[in-house]
């Protein structure tokens, strides 16, 4: 790693640790004290530092969560971007757009498999008597299905999802891995679903909120914020790292959930399967990997 005159580059870690020790030599770099970092930081719109919680980040063997990082190398003057790639590039166990491809090898036929129109449709007719059953009242699709106008958060009618409900998606469950720190979120069987989530409201929108045993609370969201399709989606701190609030739209066979300041689905490329990434992909009402259930 370059730690010269010139200015870190974390693109060169390889390490977790590498990357920590960076992080340490930005702050002693920039000249500022921890008390300092965390008077500037708490003075900003931003995540606030506490010294106490950065002094214990740095003089760790592994990387910090991705808002400690981003409050932390904006208040040391330095481009955020490089550090979260770097991040990114060393929690992440597969590249963030091939990670179906890689991990699915093995499981050839399910991963290209595409259900034939008759199977759709007589998946689509259970899906929709089981949301009929379950009591789900959502937002309606605009009457124009060619529209692009995001869905009114809101209903006229007050929606009867308990506290608690459940997203599945061809009857598996959001889950990360447990030995990942990524909080990259993908498709499992319900009963290895890690850690507990649910769905809970927040005003006219929906959050999926976590509990992990090391984290804490926490929340689903779409990565880095970006709005580009085939952005992964990660579990991390509510309200801060990523947009995680989301609209419930129902559709033909199913609900989509929807991040709210975007004209995009989430869900999984394909048909539903196991390890399958959770992923910001365009909205298609026939696509069998954006037809959640609620239960």
């Amino acid at each position: 790693m370059n730690d010269g005159e010139g200015e870190l580059d974390p693109s060169s870690v390889t390490t977790e640790e590498q990357f920590v020790v960076a992080l340490r030599r930005l702050r002693e770099r920039s000249g500022l004290t921890y008390k300092e970092i965390e008077r500037r930081t708490s003075a900003g719109d931003g995540l606030s530092l506490p010294a106490s919680t950065l002094a214990t980040a740095l003089h760790r063997h592994t990387v910090p969560r991705r808002e400690i990082v981003t409050a932390l190398v904006q208040v040391c003057g330095d481009d955020v971007t490089p550090w979260l790639t770097a991040r990114e590039r060393l929690l992440h166990p597969m590249p963030p757009e091939p990670p179906a491809p890689a991990e699915s090898s093995p499981q050839a036929p399910p991963r290209p498999r595409r259900l034939p129109p008759r199977r759709i449709a007589a998946g689509t007719t259970i899906l929709a008597v089981a949301a009929i059953a379950i009591g789900v009242v959502l937002t309606r699709p605009s009457q124009n299905t060619g529209s692009t106008s995001q869905p009114a958060p809101a209903t006229s009618s007050p929606t009867p999802i308990r506290p608690g409900s459940t997203l599945k998606l061809g009857g598996l469950c959001l889950s990360e891995r447990a030995y990942d720190r990524t909080g990259l979120v993908f498709l499992k069987d319900c009963d290895q679903s890690f850690p507990p989530r649910r769905l809970t409201r927040d005003g006219t929108f929906w959050r999926v909120t976590t509990r992990h045993p090391e984290f804490g609370p926490g929340c689903m969201g779409v990565v880095d914020a970006s709005f580009r399709p085939g952005t992964p989606l990660s579990d991390d701190t509510c309200g801060h790292a990523q947009p995680d609030r989301f609209t419930l739209r129902r559709v033909t066979g199913g609900v989509q959930l929807r991040p709210a300041d975007r004209d995009l689905c989430v869900g999984v490329k394909g048909a539903p399967a196991a390890d399958a990434p959770i992923l910001q992909l365009p909205c298609d009402e026939h696509a069998p990997g954006q037809l959640f259930t609620i239960t």
